[in-house]
Formats: C-alpha cells, sequence, structure tokens
C-alpha cells in the first residue's frame, strides 16, 4: 500500500455512496478543509504548487463509483435543493451520470444521459433535461409585489456546450408547454377600482400602471424599460424585466382599444433553438381566454445567454382581436381599404407590435401608440364641425374649437384614448349616396 501510494498521482479507486441529512455547502468545506491543513502543518501551510492549468488533473488517477443524495447543495452561486443522483460513474475525469434529480421552481428538474469531461478546464457538458410541472411564477423570479403570474409549465430538452455559464459553444433545444391556464394580472398596490362606471372615459378603465406608462408613449418613441417601472416598489434583479414587459404589453394592447387588467390564455407550447449561445424563440400563439377571448397574440425574438443582448428584436403583436375591441374601434366603420390595410398590418406585425432591443435586463421598448392613433383617426376623422353663425360687424369669424385628441400637449396614448372616446358618442357615418344639385331649367 505504501508503494502504491508513493507513485504520483495516487491510484485510487473507490465506491463511495453518499447520503447527506443536512445541506452541503461546497464552499464551507473548501474552508474547513484549509483550516484541518493550518491544524495538520501547525499554522505553516507549504508553498503551494505552480497551478496546473486544469485545475482537475487533481482527480486523474482517481476512478469513482457511487450515489449522492442531499436537502441542498450549494457550490458557489448554483443551489440544488433536493438533489438526487442514483449513479455516477468517473474514469479518466470523465464523469458519467445516468440520471439526476432537483427541486426546480416548485417542480423536479430530471437530468438523463448526463456527461461531464473534467479534461477540459472549463467541463464540456451534455444533458438532456425535464423540468415537470414548475410553477411559472417562482421560475420567473417573480414576488409579492411583482405582477402576478398563475400557471404551470414543462420543459423538455436537450443541451451542451462548454462552461457552467452560457457562451458561444451551447447549443441544444427545449420545448416549453404552458400547462392549463396562463394568468397575467398587475401588482395588488396597482389594481384597477372596480368601482369604474361602464361609461366612464376609457383612460379610467386601464390599470394604473397601463395610463402612466401611456404618457410617456409619443409616436413611435423608444422608452427604456425601467421607465415603465417607475412607481412600483424595487424588486429582485431577475423580476423587473418581466414586470416591464407586463406592462408594455398591457401597455400595447390598449392601444387595440382592450382595457383588461387581467389576461388569461390558453394552455401553449414554445419551441426555441440554442445555437452558438443564442436562444431564438420560434413564432408562438397564445390564445386569449376569460375578458381575452378573442385575441390571439404571436411572439417571437432571439436572445444572446451570455450577455443577455436582444439580437433580433422581441416582437409581440396580435393577429386577432377581441370583438368588444373590434367594436371600440369601430371596425365595420372603416372604409374596405383602410381595414384591409389594418388587419393585414396586424397579421405581418410590421408596424403594429410592441417591439423590445437592446440586453434583457435593460430593454428599451417602442410602444405603436403613435400608429395605432394615425390609422383610427385616419379611417374614422372627427365629424365636422356645425356652421359658425355669423360674426357682427367689426367682429373676426368664431374659428372652431379644435377636439379634445388634438392637443399638441398629449401624448400619442392619451390623444388615442381621447379617440376612443369620441368614437363611443360618434354617429354612425351615413353610407346613403349624396345627391347631385338639381339642373336649372
Amino acid at each position: 500500500m505504501r508503494q502504491a501510494f508513493a507513485k504520483q498521482p495516487y491510484p485510487i479507486q473507490v465506491n463511495l455512496p453518499l447520503n447527506f441529512k443536512t445541506a452541503v455547502d461546497i464552499d464551507r468545506l473548501a474552508e474547513a478543509w484549509q483550516t484541518l491543513r493550518k491544524v495538520h502543518y501547525k499554522g505553516k501551510l507549504p508553498k503551494p504548487r505552480k497551478p496546473s492549468a486544469n485545475p482537475f488533473d487533481v482527480l486523474r488517477a482517481l476512478r469513482a463509483d457511487g450515489s449522492l443524495q442531499t436537502p441542498s447543495l450549494k457550490f458557489g452561486p448554483w443551489v440544488l435543493d433536493g438533489l438526487a443522483i442514483q449513479q455516477y460513474g468517473l474514469r479518466d475525469l470523465k464523469l458519467n451520470v445516468p440520471l439526476c434529480a432537483v427541486k426546480c421552481g416548485g417542480g423536479d428538474l430530471i437530468l438523463s444521459t448526463a456527461f461531464y469531461d473534467l479534461n477540459h478546464p472549463q467541463v464540456s457538458h451534455s444533458q438532456k433535461f425535464q423540468l415537470t410541472e414548475a410553477d411559472l411564477k417562482s421560475l420567473l423570479g417573480l414576488g409579492a409585489e411583482d405582477y402576478q403570474v398563475s400557471g404551470n409549465v414543462t420543459i423538455k430538452g436537450e443541451l451542451q456546450g462548454i462552461g457552467p455559464t452560457p457562451g458561444a459553444s451551447w447549443e441544444g433545444t427545449a420545448k416549453v408547454h404552458l400547462l392549463g391556464a396562463t394568468g397575467i394580472e398587475p401588482p395588488a398596490a396597482f389594481k384597477l377600482d372596480d368601482k369604474v362606471p361602464t361609461n366612464a372615459p376609457f383612460v379610467l378603465h386601464l390599470p394604473p400602471l397601463v395610463r402612466a406608462a401611456s404618457k410617456k408613449v409619443n409616436e413611435r418613441q423608444d422608452l427604456p424599460a425601467s421607465e415603465l417601472r417607475e412607481g412600483m416598489p424595487e424588486t429582485s434583479e431577475a423580476a423587473a424585466p418581466w414586470n416591464s414587459l407586463f406592462t408594455a404589453l398591457s401597455t400595447t394592447l390598449a392601444g387595440f382599444a382592450m382595457p383588461a387588467q387581467s389576461l388569461a390564455f390558453e394552455p401553449a407550447q414554445l419551441e426555441t433553438i440554442i445555437s452558438h449561445g443564442i436562444v431564438e424563440l420560434r413564432p408562438v400563439r397564445f390564445i386569449g381566454r376569460g375578458p381575452a377571448e378573442g385575441l390571439e397574440l404571436w411572439a417571437a425574438g432571439r436572445v444572446n445567454l451570455s450577455d443577455g443582448s436582444i439580437t433580433d428584436p422581441l416582437v409581440i403583436y396580435p393577429k386577432q382581436l377581441p370583438p368588444a375591441a373590434l367594436k371600440r374601434l369601430r371596425l365595420s366603420d372603416w372604409s374596405l381599404a383602410e381595414q384591409e390595410a389594418f388587419m393585414g398590418d396586424l397579421r405581418n406585425a410590421s408596424q403594429l407590435a410592441l417591439r423590445l432591443t437592446g440586453t434583457w435586463k435593460k430593454a428599451v421598448v417602442s410602444i405603436p401608440l403613435g400608429d395605432i392613433r394615425r390609422r383610427v383617426r385616419h379611417a374614422m376623422p372627427p365629424p365636422p364641425p356645425p356652421p359658425a353663425p355669423p360674426p357682427k360687424r367689426g367682429q373676426e369669424p368664431v374659428k372652431p374649437k379644435p377636439p379634445p385628441e388634438e392637443d399638441p400637449s398629449l401624448s400619442a396614448g392619451e390623444s388615442l384614448f381621447l379617440i376612443y372616446d369620441r368614437l363611443s358618442k360618434q354617429p354612425k357615418p351615413s353610407t346613403e349616396p349624396t345627391q347631385p344639385p338639381a339642373k336649372r331649367r
């Protein structure tokens, strides 16, 4: 045995089943190991050896088999709750894990046929994964003061690459299944008062966050997403982009005459592809239900996982609108050409889409309220003012007062909502042909 351990490196082969009753913190264990070394060397540690290009080289001669189970495993920024590895095998710095389970977002994350090559300093890895029935709110990192999202999600896919953090080497696919109904509601402190009269101005039917956001939107002005969260308490770094996105989405739908406080959608399936560290969300359809019944919402985009940059704009747009929204738009009173152009742009998302650019954590949003306003006003202009009485001698003619929607101090959103108030009272345009003047005999 002495002769065997005298060799460099030590030829060690172990069978090591580990079952911890308490949480394991690798960093704390490393600190404890250093403390034991100081005790062993009586406070004078030997000079450290020249670091190897690969920190795992010290394990090169280790051959290990076993299992691992612990309530929680912490390693650097990673925390794995309910970790259970039924079997693992290490040979020549190549670690095989046929099956691994860990708790994630209230669901179970299962890794299968996982392979980790420690010959690469950053660890080359490949695995299949399945996350079952996780809570969507927990998975997105939303708290009590954030938007409230209900529903469960299952994700299934495979991933391979180099390094524990996303990089250009990462490749994979994932299918995301939104189970049951998915609901989105504003934070409790920003919900709409239920006592708003039915005939109140359109803007009073909007949640407070949407009202505030609409005042900032002028034509196609790009806004930092953080401005859409003004007034909200500071929440987690993970939740902030979602709060901005949901506010921008609700503001966009308000522009399409949808003042819904809450949104609900039918079960949906999302497909994503990861290539060179960039995740692409393939065009996906969300079908509204409940207050949003009749809404068909589409989304697509690409995000670089390494730095969160949005490489292709993340676009969200409706292809169909609920009957109540079409009624507020008075779409049936538009000319046929105007109707076809409007619905065509909805389907193609040419201009009437919510767009996010920049980075995921510091996105820039473009909300199309200005484009919607121009189209609605062009299709349904205000009726001509009644003729003014003739001016008295020495007085200038009285100029007709412009409609409130033309106030230059208003934002595009405020002006659009005033147009909806006008359309709710404006008579239906006459379809009778104009009679030509009678000819004199």
